[in-house]
């Protein structure tokens, strides 16, 4: 094992060494301790509260060392065991390996040192010479003491001579499989999936084998990566070289991306060899053995699990159909793990074999949903009797879940051990968690490492036990969102009886055996919400008041934590999608509804405003309804969080808003919201949008001197909505279509509505159109007068023609004299001459101003598609603001 680097990580391993610290004996201390980090110390045994160790020092012959805990006398010990049987909450976080500080609070109360508060109240020897007590080797025990210590709180009743579980089960507390130990479990115990329903046919949850052929969506397992991790408790005791969470979320991390390449098809590593072809007639059956081994019949080339996994990596998908149905759903079991392991949604769990060795095997996380969903639809399809526990000559029957849960976790080991680097030599915790897998902690302090260590994961395996504690939460006022928490006991598997108050848990003697291992759980909790430790402690008889101001945090930092630990919450309709409060506007429309001719970008205006859902508040509206509120209040019957941070974010932004133009608030109007917060707009405006957005005739001009076909007729009624809105668009018909007439027939009801007055209309063409162009308005439009711009300044005259025709040559060679003119509608022919942003063409063309675009293309956009991003760009910069 790693050789622990630090003493007393735990407060009540502190606590031990206080007897330490006061000792400066020739620096006999720091030595001490250095004879401890470097495993001097040898053959430590703790009876009680007798200790006798050997440590080597400098000379060739171990020192003996001697250090009697005094124990307490019988009345103390009775007075305090009465102490702790009266207080649930503290014997809970026992069970989960921790002492509550309150033990010192009850022993001081009753008079009782439960820790020694100086060396002198340890009576100890040690066989050598020095003089010094405690010496450095006496020192180097205390410190190894405090690791044990550390990992196991229940030697702190039993270094003082009392037995507490035993003292307990005395007073009526029995504690089912509970012991200072905590035993892991074995084999079969982790293979029977006692808790969890049988899929198998006419079992009393079973569901029917799958009648449809879709294929598996793993796309539906959600990123668990580094979340799972985070819930398990920081800096566990067990590993002394810094925080194994750390160590373990690297692990996941290094699988993960391992299991990515293997998806992915590049995993680096030449693709293994079969052991030889499969026969159609293979029909492979795996035994797991007492020792965890796995023994595999019926396949005449395997007889290991790791040949059958070798062997199922190279077949391919096409060669399952030939195959019998067994490898079919080893594959799907395959490639979940893969995806699994890719998206962080694995747990280890640890158990013991019959030879004392420790076992870690990685499961499908099942507390998230849709995990269990996928491993219960391929459940469901196994094949009867493919995975069978072997016990001697005994083979026993297991569900279809345990065997795709046990298959899947074969599969998930193989991946995640190839993915870890190999394992330090005696790093026994590396080991299990490591390329190896098993480990035996047999070493000085290691003894209780595996329990500690189950008990460090429980809070990932919280699922699979039958009785569950649901968080309750109630609002308990009508003024102010002030609400109630509470804890009730629901049975996995009775979705029919009604959760049990945990008051009547704790009451009630039917609830004796199942009790605290209840309580256990909740104890978990209570590291989340300190305050559920003072709820238990006090009998669960009155619900926890949770005031307003705190509930921000409940429900982002605890109900979040609960649901991944796979613990259900009960919660108020709407609370869990409470409101936030988010910047928005007010648009109103600032011109005559009845105007016949308008440019939308100057026909609104907008204040900024407060978004609380579907309503919008004035700045002042908002603060009165915040200013005597904290946390959560409600607004029109919903909840609205305020959260001081978010709250301090908005307060800024609304004393210095963005800066909106007109094409932007547009925008704004058009999409209906702002930033994602719904904006509010007066009914003149919602008519002005429904105007524009709204399908409908526009009739044709009588200045056009051509018949429109039906989609020429759309067309240009489109044309003419988005011109006179000032929006930009793109036109994409095939040639010989008629783009050129509906532009036309577009800017001639613009003449005739009076929108020429102040603008008149710019086209830019190939020098090849530019002909075409003149007689197609003589044509279609002889009552617009046309001029070209051929580049001399005297062209531009004061009263210029209502279409300005002209060439990308003299764009690009007159942009400067182009540019210092505004145009009402600008329109480009060929727009595919535009589609090189960095082109000094496509820069002058893009520098005109217009209130609106009209980019045309004789190609339809999706046969060049890529040619149209910078067209559109163009074209809609009016609407964008780009």
């Amino acid at each position: 094992m790693h050789r622990p680097t630090q003493f007393g990580l735990t407060w009540w391993g502190q606590q031990w060494l206080q007897a330490l610290s006061h000792i400066d004996y020739d620096n006999r201390l720091p030595r001490g301790r250095r004879y401890a980090q470097q495993g001097a110390v040898r053959n430590l045994a703790v009876d009680g509260p007798t200790v006798r160790a050997r440590v080597q020092g400098s000379r060739p012959q171990p020192y003996t060392v001697a250090i009697d805990v005094p124990a307490l006398t019988a009345a103390e010990a009775t007075r305090l065991v009465d102490a702790i049987a009266a207080d649930p909450a503290l014997i809970a976080r026992l069970l989960n390996r921790e002492l509550d500080p309150r033990v010192l609070e009850l022993a001081a109360a009753l008079g009782i040192a439960i820790f020694p508060s100086q060396w002198r109240d340890l009576p100890m020897h040690c066989s050598c010479p020095d003089w010094a007590v405690p010496c450095k080797h006496l020192a180097a025990v205390i410190y190894v003491l405090s690791r044990e210590i550390d990992v196991d709180p229940f030697r702190v009743f039993s270094m003082r001579g009392i037995n507490l579980l035993a003292a307990l089960k005395g007073r009526g507390i029995a504690i089912k499989g509970a012991t200072s130990a905590a035993l892991l479990p074995t084999v079969a115990d982790v293979l029977v999936e006692r808790d969890v329903p049988d899929l198998s046919e006419g079992g009393q949850h079973g569901l029917p084998p799958t009648i449809d052929n879709a294929p598996l969506d793993f796309t539906v397992l959600p990123d668990l990566q580094g979340k799972l991790t985070r819930v398990l408790a920081a800096a566990p005791p067990f590993y002394a070289a810094g925080d194994f969470r750390d160590v373990l979320e690297r692990i996941c991390r290094q699988a993960a991306r391992s299991a990515q390449q293997w998806l992915d098809g590049a995993s680096g590593q030449a693709a293994p060899q079969a052991p030889g072809l499969l026969h159609p007639a293979d029909r492979p059956r795996l035994e797991i053995e007492a020792d965890y081994t796995v023994r595999v019949t019926g396949v005449a080339s395997i007889e290991t699990l790791p040949a059958l996994l070798e062997a199922l990596d190279v077949v391919e998908p096409r060669q399952l159909a030939d195959l019998q149905p067994e490898w079919s759903a080893l594959e799907d079991l395959r490639l979940l793990a893969l995806h699994l392991i890719a998206r962080g949604a694995v747990i280890p769990q640890v158990f013991a074999l019959p030879d004392g060795q420790t076992v870690l095997r990685w499961l499908p996380a099942r507390l998230e949903p849709a995990v269990g969903t996928l491993l219960q639809r391929i459940a469901a399809d196994l094949p009867d009797g493919l995975l069978k526990p072997r016990d001697g000559r005994r083979r026993r029957a297991l569900s279809r879940t345990a065997q795709a849960t046990a298959l899947c976790s074969f599969m998930l080991d193989r991946f995640v051990r190839r993915s870890v680097p190999p394992v330090p030599n005696g790093d026994a915790l590396h080991a299990l968690f490591g390329s190896i897998g098993r480990a035996r902690f047999e070493g000085l302090g290691e003894s209780t490492i595996p329990s500690s260590l189950q008990a460090w994961l429980a809070r990932l395996h919280l699922v699979r036990q039958r009785h569950l504690p649901i968080l309750v939460l109630e609002d308990v006022s009508i003024e102010v969102a002030d609400f109630e928490l509470a804890i009730a006991v629901e049975t996995k598997n009775e979705t029919l009886s009604a959760p049990v108050p945990l008051a009547t848990v704790l009451q009630r003697r039917e609830w004796s055996k199942e009790r605290f291992h209840i309580l256990q759980t909740i104890a978990i909790l209570a590291d989340f919400h300190p305050p559920l430790h003072d709820y238990v402690r006090q009998g669960a008889q009155h619900p926890l008041r949770l005031p307003a101001a705190e509930l921000p945090g409940f429900l982002t930092d605890v109900l979040p934590v609960v649901r991944l630990l796979g613990l259900r919450a009960q919660v108020p309709k709407g609370l869990e999608h409470a409101l936030r409060p988010q910047l928005s506007m007010r648009i109103k429309a600032k011109a005559p509804d009845h105007t016949a001719y308008f440019n939308m970008a100057d026909c609104l205006r907008f204040e900024w405003s407060v978004a609380l859902g579907d309503h919008t508040l004035s700045r002042s509206e908002f603060e009165t309804l915040v200013a005597s509120a904290a946390g959560m209040v409600r607004h029109k019957g919903q909840y609205v969080l305020l959260d001081p941070e978010a709250l301090a974010r908005l307060r800024a932004q609304l004393e210095r808003p963005p800066t909106l133009n007109d094409a932007e608030v547009l925008q704004t109007a058009l999409a209906g919201d702002y930033a994602g917060a719904p904006v509010a707009l007066d009914a003149k405006a919602r008519k002005l949008i429904r105007q524009l957005l709204e399908a409908g005739d526009v009739e044709v001009p009588d200045g056009i001197q051509a018949t429109l076909r039906p989609y020429q007729t759309r067309g240009y009624a489109w044309l003419y909505r988005n011109a006179r809105a000032g929006l930009g668009c793109v036109i994409a018909d095939d040639m010989g279509l008629g783009k050129t007439l509906q532009v036309i027939a577009a800017v001639q009801r613009l003449k005739d509505e009076g929108a020429l007055a102040e603008g008149k209309v710019l086209v830019v063409v190939p020098t090849g159109l530019l002909t075409n162009w003149q007689k197609e308005i003589a044509r279609f439009a002889p009552d617009l007068t046309v001029g070209v711009f051929h580049g001399a300044r005297r062209e531009l005259t004061a009263d210029r023609p209502d279409i300005l025709l002209t060439t990308y040559g003299v764009v690009r060679t007159q942009h400067a004299v182009l540019q210092g003119l505004s145009w009402h509608l600008l329109v480009v022919d060929e727009a595919q001459n535009i589609k090189t942003p960095a082109a000094a063409q496509t820069k002058a063309v893009k520098a005109l101003q217009a209130s609106a675009f009209i980019a045309m293309s004789g190609t339809p956009v999706e046969n060049r598609l890529s040619e149209y991003w910078s067209i559109m760009d163009f074209a809609c910069r009016g609407y964008l603001g780009s």
